[in-house]
């Protein structure tokens, strides 16, 4: 594993990808708050990033050797597509959603999409940057030929998502959580 160093930006995927999605909506939403949206890069462990993370849920205390070493991990697999959107006069991210593709036998072989962890900082909420990301995320997911993207959310998130295309389907959504991680 190559060394990073404190101003690496690594990023985790080639960000000039977006702009094959010719997404129009996002450049009147990004230029008025005078933000961008780009790929998660090593950077961001300085910029915030965990803690927009922390108003979707627990990220704990990671320590930046252990998010360097992730990051490569889901880097290496690109199966990974981390958005961020950042503000230009001091780089800080406000907002994150991510892309997970599942690889599948199904489908001839066809690809699922994830999308997951998609929040928006205090401070930016109300402005359109939810719809935006979900928005570029569902477009990634159709541009790298996904036959399907799933999303889970919280019940009363689900009228947001289902007014920018989402539709609650006829299958259930389970769960079983760990309490001791081996």
């Amino acid at each position: 594993m190559a060394e990073s160093t404190e101003n690496d930006e690594t990023f985790l995927f080639d960000s000039s990808i977006l702009d094959k999605l010719n997404i129009t909506e996002n450049s009147s939403i990004l230029e008025k708050d005078n933000l961008i949206i780009r790929s998660l890069c090593t950077g961001d462990y300085n910029r915030q990033f965990l803690d927009v993370l922390s108003l979707l849920t627990i990220v704990g205390d990671i320590p930046k050797y252990k998010f360097i070493e992730r990051f490569n991990e889901m880097r290496i697999r690109s199966d990974y597509f981390v958005l961020v959107v950042e503000r230009k006069d001091d780089r800080m991210i406000v907002a994150t959603g991510t892309l997970v593709l599942e690889r599948k036998f199904i489908h001839c072989v066809g690809i699922k999409g994830r999308i997951e962890d998609v929040v928006v900082s205090d401070s930016y909420r109300g402005r359109g940057l939810g719809k935006l990301i979900t928005s570029t995320l569902t477009h990634l997911a159709h541009y790298l030929n996904c036959y399907k993207i799933l999303l889970e959310c919280k019940v009363e998130n689900s009228n947001f998502y289902k007014r920018i295309g989402f539709n609650i389907n006829d299958e259930i959504s389970m769960i079983q959580r760990f309490t001791e991680i081996i």
